[in-house]
């Protein structure tokens, strides 16, 4: 585990960021979960922001119904702290919990570059700033300041520790914080976890637990069965000194209500003494125990109305479903009917576009006729015809206009004429071809 958040490239390589691990509490709370379990598997991590994830989860467990932790592989250093954070904290046999302490590091490099004929030089302010730098030798003095900080961070966990399991800082400090692992067996009788279960287990009590939160029902330690708390437990667990795991364990199978139980106070209630005679108090009593068997009817009476309440509700809620699916349904329906007449629409103005398109091109190629018939009026250069259809409409229409006005000042009346009237006979022979094209023109431009 990291600081931060590992993102998509931590998780490839195996890492996962103290910031991911928040994010997915926040969310989790958000979307209105009831009960979480964090599934541990992990070796520890980096001590910096361990601290501010455990508190989140201790938060983020009193604002819900509850966090419950759970390993089947290894939930060591920094795991271990976050796992011990949780309300409780299960395991299977075969795990790896503990490596309580902190560990640092330091590489040397300063031999090895000496080979390779590499001198550093390490310039600083003083002697104990970047200490554990792997290009200088590190002194005793920077040892000594790496260690105090060792020192610190184990004292932080032991104490972190201590409270997560309620138990005094120096049995921590003497029986778990000496960097050893332990199985689930020996974890649980150190007191580090709350017992051994499967995930399944804990998975299904959860689910039963938040379910009939009510009802003050929870699922037996070892068994498949849904179990009443007793009296004694129900006590215990008001007082709010221990958690219901807590209770279970130190109560045993007291802690649930058996079904002799219950029949013994029906039976209890209506003993009244030793051996029921016919005609005496026996009698009577058996009355008196038959009409707690009536109550005990009645009390079944109500539940199958409660059942059959909820089952109405139940049935209502799905009526509203279904009206719902439908309305969407219909409203689907209404969409794709109008995506299929804007599509047609869309279609449609394309091939006008398009329609549009050629009409364009048609038209620039007959004003560039035009523009090129102006320009042998006037005996001005030609432009090649590609040149003029490269050009943008509006361009290549100023172009002929250009080119008409030309033709109109050289040309005045519309004829070639000598300044002092009649017709030029050097001109004459391109008369006729230019009144041709400039015929051509004009059946063009019509059309």
């Amino acid at each position: 585990m990291v600081p931060g958040v590992a993102g998509f490239w931590g998780s490839y390589f195996g890492y996962v960021g103290y910031g991911d691990i928040q994010q997915a509490l926040i969310t989790a709370k958000e979307e209105g979960l009831e009960q979480l379990i964090l599934d541990w598997d992990s070796p520890g991590g980096s001590a910096r922001q361990v601290e501010e994830t455990s508190d989140l989860i201790k938060q983020i467990a009193s604002e819900i119904g509850g966090i419950t932790s759970f390993t089947s592989g290894t939930a060591a250093s920094a795991a271990l702290w976050l796992a011990t954070s949780a309300d409780h904290f299960y395991t299977t046999k075969m795990v790896d919990v503990g490596s309580v302490g902190a560990v640092m590091v330091v590489v040397e490099y300063t031999k090895m570059m000496a080979e390779d004929g590499v001198t550093p030089h390490v310039i600083k302010s003083t002697p104990l700033k970047a200490v554990g730098s792997p290009y200088e030798k590190l002194s005793e003095e920077g040892r000594k300041e790496l260690q105090r900080g060792i020192d610190e961070a184990h004292k932080f966990f032991v104490e972190a520790l201590a409270v997560n399991i309620n138990s005094p800082i120096d049995y921590v400090e003497e029986k778990i914080a000496n960097g050893k692992t332990w199985s689930g067996e020996d974890a649980h009788r150190l007191g580090l976890t709350n017992g051994l279960q499967s995930f399944d287990d804990v998975f299904l009590a959860l689910s039963r637990k938040t379910s009939d939160n009510a009802n003050k029902t929870t699922f037996s330690k070892g068994t498949n069965e849904m179990k009443k708390l007793s009296k004694q437990a129900q006590d215990l667990l008001a007082t709010g000194e221990l958690t219901e795991a807590q209770v279970v364990d130190q109560l045993g199978d007291a802690a649930y209500e058996s079904d002799a139980e219950g029949a013994g106070n029906n039976v209890a209630g209506g003993a009244g003494g030793d051996t029921p005679e016919a005609g005496g108090e026996g009698g009577t009593d058996v009355g008196g125990g038959s009409s707690n068997l009536n109550a005990e009817g009645g009390a079944t009476d109500t539940t199958s109305e409660a059942e059959g309440v909820a089952l109405t509700l139940l049935s209502e809620q799905l009526k509203e479903a279904n009206d719902k699916i439908t309305e969407l349904s219909v409203a689907l329906a209404d969409e794709k009917t109008a995506h299929a007449a804007v599509a047609t629409e869309l279609s449609a103005a394309q091939g006008d576009a398009q329609g549009d398109k050629s009409i364009i091109k048609s038209m620039s190629r007959i004003v560039a006729v035009a523009t090129q018939v102006a320009c042998v009026k006037t005996g001005s250069a030609i432009p090649e015809m590609e040149s003029l259809l490269a050009m943008e409409p509006q361009v290549l229409v100023a172009q002929c206009e250009a080119a008409q006005k030309g033709v109109e000042k050289a040309f005045p009346g519309g004829r070639v004429t000598k300044e002092t009237g009649g017709t030029d006979p050097d001109l004459e022979g391109l008369q006729a071809p230019a009144e041709a094209l400039d015929a051509l023109y004009q059946d063009a431009a019509q059309v």
